[in-house]
């Protein structure tokens, strides 16, 4: 298992820009554009169009614009139509950065609208040509994007997304739709909103969406250069404005650029353009909680990890005692942090099934209690808590990491990812991010209950005076809620079976499996049907990757047997690990489908093999890229018998990581990943 990292490159580029700034008006009375219903148009001339703060171009254009986001310090970023890049400029249109939108795989993807999540430091987006439609998180700083749930069903382009930082839920809907569904961070469907006209009518087909305050909603549309304000309960109409462009995309709403003024972002959709617009109400982005929300406090409550670089400073990372809501029974508050791992107030996690196996599923349950404060602070704060959890998977002081296990499974640090909760008690699931290369060793747990979504990295805030290794954290301290820290003795597992496969043969069967780590596993009993087949030498005690093979013959073709694999200690006790059903066949040795099978071993130290069957002779090539989709290495590329081959693969000259393979035979076509762990 190996820490993924990113290496960033920051290319500076020289651009041509054009920015025109505009003297922004008072914001009086709007006319309401009488369209013409027969034609679906509206006039050739308005008396009204909405107040434009600057209009500035795509420092890189494209064929169709489709998204315009700004966070909370004046960037903006914004991409192209089915192009995989992320950019980043200025508010006058100076190019500040592009990144390649890369998967969890590290293939190529092209994203639509988007919306800035201040808390996640995240940017949620929605596909621009895929069915069903997906949701993702995109980091701007790597390109990675992060698979969150389904959108709405519709024409697989998402035409609007909205992440609403009233409480934490994204909107979102597609090309030509007339209508706009909100989900939960998970993915749960809420509600559904049906944008109403001056008339009482549906708004109609629908380009862009940005949630403003005082629950409202702005909405452009598709072919009518108007954007709408709509109520965000109901769908009633509030106003309207005219706009320049006959289609306006990727709204978003920007209270730093223009301040005190507010500007809503739009991006023409047929001329690279991005127009503000002054607005009276939408600071979606960098909301802050109502005046009326006082919240006083003495004393706060602090961490208990190891100082660096967790942290556990002096607050950092903190929680005042507002008494509004906290984890277990109780919270206690502290002038500086605790003792190593001596909070007694540390109570509110109950960890299931311990130990625990690296990337496989694990769970808890949390308690979230209600203070004497908690009903003042959802009426007059508007206030909403948040819960995140994480872990130190592989013992190197921090919670930045994901950490890729040997089926090629991704398991963040970040184990609870900002769930929106009420007081209660919650079950929640995970895959835990654990390794198989360091024996048996304690787990680290950080736990914060917060009033804002706080993203992968929010456990705490990078200090590098304190901590001068320190390389992430961006939240500190919190008005609401606790910080909880755990250190759970001996809490992984202590010997795992990757996998126990079985391939058939004719009148024979071949097992294979392997062992991410062993202790005192004295050898491996094999029974068919529940009889003795066989005894293999185990490892003893290891913390590496051990791969064993054992071929069964004399067998009769048509029957399925069953097999089971026995772990036997030096003092005789058994532990069943694993069964697995095949059948052999004569007509295995017969290639009647193309197919590519996984390599073997997997993961695997510089070599491995790699079988493919092929039905007939052609043409075959068989290459290995990295996750950047970068071609690293040929095995095969030529014409080949129609049979099935067995090559091998010598990865000396790559290093550790996950690698992808792919078949080519005629229209055949097939890819999978495997992982190199030197």
């Amino acid at each position: 298992m190996k820490k993924v990292s990113t290496l960033c490159i920051v290319l500076l580029l020289l651009s041509f820009v054009v920015f025109a700034s505009i003297s922004s008006r008072p914001v009086g009375t709007v006319q309401i554009p009488q369209v013409d219903r027969a034609t679906g148009t509206l006039p050739a001339r308005l008396d009204t169009v909405g107040d434009q703060l600057a209009v500035i171009f795509a420092p890189v254009p494209g064929d169709i614009g489709v998204s315009v986001a700004a966070d909370c310090r004046g960037d903006l970023y914004y991409t192209n139509f089915r192009v995989d890049t992320l950019y980043k400029m200025d508010a006058s249109g100076m190019l500040l950065d592009r990144v390649p939108i890369r998967d969890a795989t590290g293939a190529p993807l092209t994203l639509g609208e988007m919306s800035w999540d201040e808390g996640r430091q995240m940017l949620w987006a929605g596909t621009d040509d895929q069915a069903p439609i997906k949701i993702y998180l995109l980091d701007p700083v790597t390109g990675i994007a992060t698979y969150q749930f389904d959108g709405m069903v519709g024409i697989p382009l998402t035409d609007g997304i909205a992440f609403d930082a009233t409480d934490g839920t994204i909107w979102h809907s597609t090309d030509i739709s007339d209508y706009i569904v909100q989900f939960s961070p998970a993915g749960v469907r809420l509600d559904t909103l049906v944008p109403l006209d001056a008339d009482g009518n549906p708004h109609g087909s629908i380009s862009g969406i940005c949630v403003g305050t005082d629950n409202t909603m702005y909405v452009g549309h598709n072919g009518l250069s108007v954007i709408t304000r709509v109520d965000k309960s109901t769908g009633a109409f509030i106003s309207v404005f005219a706009v320049p462009s006959g289609r306006d995309e990727g709204l978003e709403c920007d209270p730093i650029n223009f301040a005190p003024d507010l500007a809503l972002w739009t991006k023409g959709a047929y001329d690279n353009s991005f127009t503000a617009f002054e607005v009276d109400s939408g600071t979606c982005v960098c909301y802050e909680p109502p005046d009326t929300c006082e919240l006083p406090y003495e004393v706060v409550d602090m961490g208990d990890l190891p100082q660096c670089d967790y942290p556990t400073l002096t607050g950092n990372p903190a929680h005042a005692l507002t008494d509004v809501a906290w984890l277990g029974t109780g919270i206690t508050g502290e002038p500086a942090p605790n003792i190593l791992d001596v909070d007694p107030a540390d109570d509110g996690v109950v960890f299931h099934s311990i130990p625990w196996t690296p990337c496989e599923m694990e769970s808890v349950t949390v308690t979230v209690t209600a203070g004497q404060m908690y009903a003042y602070y959802v009426e007059y704060c508007s206030g909403h808590l948040y819960l995140n959890g994480w872990k130190d998977g592989n013992l190197d002081d921090d919670f930045c990491d994901t950490l890729i296990g040997p089926s090629g499974v991704s398991a963040p640090e970040w184990i609870v990812q900002d769930v929106l909760v009420v007081p209660g008690i919650y079950t929640l699931l995970f895959v835990d991010p654990g390794v198989f290369d360091l024996g048996i060793y304690d787990g680290i747990f950080r736990w914060r209950l917060t009033s804002q979504p706080v993203g992968a990295l929010g456990f705490g805030l990078i200090d590098r005076v304190a901590c001068p290794t320190m390389t992430c954290g961006t939240y500190a301290f919190d008005l609401v809620g606790e910080v909880e820290d755990y250190i759970i003795a001996d809490a992984q597992l202590e010997v795992a079976l990757i996998d126990f496969a079985a391939v058939p043969g004719d009148r024979e069967v071949t097992l294979r499996w392997s062992t991410a780590s062993e202790t005192d596993n004295d050898h491996f009993e094999l029974r068919r049907n529940g009889s003795f087949i066989g005894r293999i030498s185990g490892a003893g005690t290891s913390t590496t990757v051990t791969h064993y093979t054992w071929r069964d013959g004399n067998l009769h073709n048509g029957m399925e047997y069953i097999y089971t694999l026995i772990s036997v200690d030096p003092n005789g006790s058994r532990e069943e690990l694993a069964t697995v059903n095949v059948t052999p066949s004569s007509e295995a040795a017969v290639i009647t489908e193309y197919a590519l099978h996984q390599n073997y071993p997997n993961p695997f130290n510089t070599t491995t093999t790699i079988t493919f069957d092929l039905v007939e002779s052609g043409f075959v090539s068989l290459e290995v890229y990295n996750l950047l989709g970068q071609n690293v290495a040929t095995i095969a590329h030529g014409i080949m018998d129609g049979r099935r081959h067995i090559v091998a693969f010598d990865a000396a000259g790559l290093t550790s990581g996950v690698y992808i393979y792919r078949l080519e035979a005629g229209h055949f076509v097939d890819q999978k990943k495997m992982l190199l762990m030197k």
